[in-house]
């Protein structure tokens, strides 16, 4: 063991010294003398910070701030006491849920915080779980006041829950007296109003109402005295004598108003009872439907005359309405959120559709329900469409709404949901990695558990301890946790031996959570199917002469498709040529500027690329920029939506392994690195030079990206691996029949892409395979999001309308599930091409390409089990009448486990 740790001192100077190089840093220092005695570790500190008191059934959310003077806090343990239940985690925030209670009782929220060194602290929030109040809200509508006629005047109310419920809801009516103009919303606490001219001192009436999260409802009025002091008589007004109706009878009103002056306008409106159509509004004849109702209900009308000096006078009737037998409720025929799926600060539609049988008039009404969310201002609430706004987010959040449709006498609702996602904290500049060079984001962050080489004594005794350094690569090598706690058994020394590569500590260490750590945020309602192009050349590297991204965007538009990632290689990036076959021949000097549009832009092909990908982009297409980086040892790769770009003739693209590779893609991206892009695997087992000369001598380990050599660190960003390409199927040239599963059963993530690899300038063309990406829009973020989210999957050439839904439990491809062990899972599998049904052969497909069940028809489904480790299912789809694959879904994860992952981020 003794020298396992003298290795491992050396790994840290190591790791430092690759790093720094990669930074461009480095030094050396002259000063030598005796280390000094390690100081004595001290335990981690936090505060965790809450409410004190809950209601049952409401939920709340507790802030964890933690700090570690000598290390850091490498793992944190959440738990409640009492009648508490855990809704969401992350390591700085918890949402619990209260359980009912009939009387005030204790509970708590625990944390546990481990630190990189063994130490731990624990912190305890109490609490009190009181009942749920009936006790109705205390309000106040403030200080009766006077004021003249015209005048601006303000009500300032205020309202207080009991207990430890909340106020939810406020909202100003107007009593009595003729109607003051409002000016901004009756929902605040603050009321302002226009008093209206009157013919005599006059009262008006408000009043203040109050609801609080129990429902309990408070109420309070205010008087306002109206002083008449202008010299100018009021309208007369004569609404009409009362009447009598049945429900669905046409209402004739004849009104009529007078004045001193003259009348300017006049209004109907329903002061009390269902709401009524005005046919016109705006005349003193009019009519109107009278609404259902259920029992004998009054119906109050208001005639409103405004002279032409402002002076407004009304005069009301009443219309009594009998119930009309056989009445049936509205039927609510759609109600959902647009998107679906949203994040902090965006705003979102609600959107509901409902009929009457009788053609009834309809009232909507939008509420939010009472699920522990927080309480968003729904404006337009009385609309059919109304719309919210997200606050600022911690932890994913389901908004609950009721969307209800009245015909005056009976209704109908349905209620939605809304999911709501944080997002990611932004990378960290350069001058705060300066400062704080150990936190996430920074290219030093990897060091931050393993700075305390004395620490690696605790991976002996247990390799999953949070006090082990590395506990994160025992975790996923159960060799090297064994040799941790064996070192002395066979091929230990050589295995432990790994932890001195610096490009192995740093290609597995993750700077994010594994994929498998969450699961996306998905919406069937209003996530839609795009298909595009990914896998482009133009003449920036090895494509057509005299052609540029511009070209490959505008024509891929005309053709009807929805997206293009333009991805030529970046072997000469930073070179103004065109290198093609083409320029062996009398075309040579056309190779020596690749744009001879704009012959500038040869010399910036990067930056020129964005721009025309930024120029082509609009509402209903969307460009994006790539590069295809070209080992001629270990494949081609094609990254996306990067800033940054590496060359491999020039880099690491012919070393035995692509650990540099991986450095770079996991190096901060303002640093120059690659953290903010996303891979695809390219062609796999094609352009490789070097294995067709080594491979009688038992072939190249280079071979097919390291062999598919699995790296944590990768894992999150790997997205994808071409399954169809220049008119060609790749997958079933795979070891055991596929290369798309042999890449899955060696770890990664990665779901089915087609690619068009198009170096001629038909672009777009029906008869070169797509992707099709199932996104919430297709901006460009969206696009990312759903790439990342493996929620695409391949056609093959001549079936660019194929098109195809794939479930597992509900959830689509790219999901992962977590269930318990044991469970049969529903998957279902619609197909249809060009609109009309596509019976097709559907292989379902998991782990070592064992096909589990073979469907033909539109629409298959089947039972898929939940075993005792991570598994996936895929979908392999042939063409009867041929036998060949045409479409490749990406896969659905399916791990055991007790409760659902959580919701993923949101990263913008």
């Amino acid at each position: 063991m003794g020298e396992i740790l003298i290795m491992w001192r050396n790994v840290i100077l190591s790791l430092l010294a690759a790093l720094l190089v990669a930074c461009g840093g480095g030094g050396s220092s002259s000063n030598t003398g005796p280390a000094p005695n390690t100081p004595e570790n001290q335990a981690p500190t936090g505060s965790l910070t809450g409410d004190s008191t809950m209601t049952g059934g409401s939920s709340r959310t507790f802030q964890l701030q933690v700090s570690d003077e000598d290390g850091e806090v490498i793992n944190i343990q959440w738990a409640v006491e009492g009648p508490l239940s855990i809704e969401a985690t992350t390591d700085a925030f918890i949402q619990i849920r209260a359980d009912a209670v009939g009387t005030d009782t204790a509970a708590a929220v625990v944390v546990r915080l481990h630190d990189d060194d063994g130490a731990s602290t624990t912190l305890r929030h109490p609490l009190t779980v009181t009942p749920v109040s009936t006790t109705a809200p205390t309000v106040d509508a403030g200080m009766d006041q006077t004021v003249e006629e015209t005048a601006l005047f303000t009500l300032q109310g205020s309202a207080t829950a009991a207990g430890s419920t909340t106020v939810r809801r406020l909202q100003w009516r107007q009593l009595e007296g003729p109607t003051a103009t409002l000016d901004g919303a009756s929902d605040q606490n603050l009321l302002t109003a226009t008093a209206p001219q009157v013919s005599s001192n006059t009262n008006l009436i408000f009043e203040l109402e109050a609801e609080d999260s129990a429902g309990n409802s408070g109420r309070d009025q205010v008087t306002v005295t109206i002083t008449n002091t202008l010299n100018n008589p009021l309208p007369v007004v004569d609404a009409g004598a009362d009447q009598t109706a049945s429900s669905g009878d046409q209402i004739m009103l004849s009104g009529n108003a007078n004045d001193d002056g003259s009348i300017a306008s006049v209004r109907w409106q329903v002061t009390a009872g269902p709401a009524v159509t005005f046919q016109p509004g705006n005349d003193l004849n009019t009519h109107f439907t009278a609404p259902q109702v259920s029992e004998e209900t009054s119906l109050i009308v208001t005639l409103t005359a405004t002279d032409d000096l402002g002076a407004e006078a009304s005069d009301s009737l009443t219309i009594t309405l009998s119930p009309l037998p056989g009445n049936n409720a509205p039927t609510v025929d759609d109600a959902y959120a647009d998107p679906g799926v949203a994040t902090s600060g965006e705003s979102i539609q609600l959107i509901g559709e409902a009929s009457d049988r009788e053609g009834d008039a309809l009232i909507y009404v939008w509420t939010q329900l009472d699920n522990g969310a927080p309480t968003l201002a729904i404006t337009d609430s009385s609309q059919a469409t109304a719309s919210v706004t997200l606050p600022e987010l911690d932890i994913a959040t389901t908004f609950a709404f009721r969307f209800t449709a009245n015909d005056g006498a009976l209704e109908a609702y349905s209620d939605i949901t809304l999911q709501g996602t944080p997002t990611t904290q932004p990378s960290p500049g350069v001058l705060e990695c300066l400062f704080r060079p150990l936190q996430s984001g920074c290219p030093l962050a990897v060091l931050g558990n393993l700075l305390n080489p004395d620490s690696v004594s605790a991976c002996f005794s247990n390799p999953n301890s949070p006090a082990c350094p590395f506990s994160g690569l025992a975790s996923l090598d159960e060799d090297l946790a064994h040799c941790f706690e064996q070192p002395t058994d066979d091929g230990c020394t050589s295995l432990l031996g790994k932890i001195t590569d610096p490009l192995y500590v740093l290609e597995t260490l993750p700077p994010q959570a594994p994929t498998n750590t969450c699961t996306p945020a998905y919406d069937s309602r209003t996530f839609e199917q795009y298909i595009g192009v990914l896998h482009a050349h133009t003449g920036y590297s090895d494509g057509a002469l005299n052609s540029r991204p511009s070209d490959v965007f505008e024509r891929v538009k005309t053709q009807g498709l929805d997206f293009t990632g333009v991805t030529d290689h970046s072997d000469n990036v930073r070179l103004p040529l065109t290198v093609t076959g083409d320029c062996l021949s009398e075309d040579f000097f056309q190779c020596l500027i690749a744009d001879d549009d704009v012959p500038f832009d040869s010399f910036r092909k990067w930056d020129a690329t964005a721009e025309q990908a930024d120029a082509a982009s609009d509402e209903n297409f969307t460009a994006f920029r790539g590069f295809e980086w070209t080992s001629d040892r270990f494949g081609h790769i094609n990254l996306f939506f990067g800033d940054n770009v590496i060359n491999a003739k020039t880099g690491p693209g012919y070393a035995v392994s692509m650990g540099l590779f991986w450095q770079w893609f996991s190096y901060p991206a303002q640093f120059g690195g690659g953290d903010d892009a996303l891979l695809v695997f390219n062609h796999p087992g094609r352009e490789d030079a070097i294995e067709g000369i080594v491979e009688p001598l038992g072939g190249d380990p280079a071979y097919t990206f390291n062999d598919f050599r699995y790296v944590p660190a990768a894992d999150r960003r790997v997205v994808g691996l071409e399954v169809f390409g220049k008119g060609s199927e790749y997958d079933s040239g795979g070891p055991g029949g596929s290369w798309l599963s042999y890449a899955l059963d060696k770890g990664w993530h990665v779901g089915a892409a087609g690619s068009e690899d198009h170096h001629d300038t038909e672009w777009g063309d029906p008869d070169l395979p797509k992707t099709v990406l199932v996104a919430r829009s297709r901006s460009r973020d969206d696009l990312r999001e759903a790439m990342q989210a493996r929620r695409f999957y391949a056609v093959a050439q001549f079936y660019n309308d194929l098109r195809m839904a794939f479930t597992v439990d509900g959830a689509p491809m790219g999901s992962r599930l977590r269930r318990p062990a044991g469970s049969q899972l529903p998957l279902s599998v619609n197909l249809t091409r060009d609109g009309g049904d596509f019976i097709g052969i559907v292989e379902v497909v998991t782990r070592n390409n064992t096909v589990v069940a073979t469907l033909t028809g539109n629409h298959v489904e089947t039972l898929v089990p939940v075993t005792n480790e991570e598994s996936y299912y895929f979908l392999r789809v042939r063409d009867p009448q041929t036998g060949r694959p045409v479409a490749f879904s990406s896969p659905i994860w399916v791990m055991p486990g007790a409760s659902a992952l959580p919701v993923c981020e949101a990263t913008l």
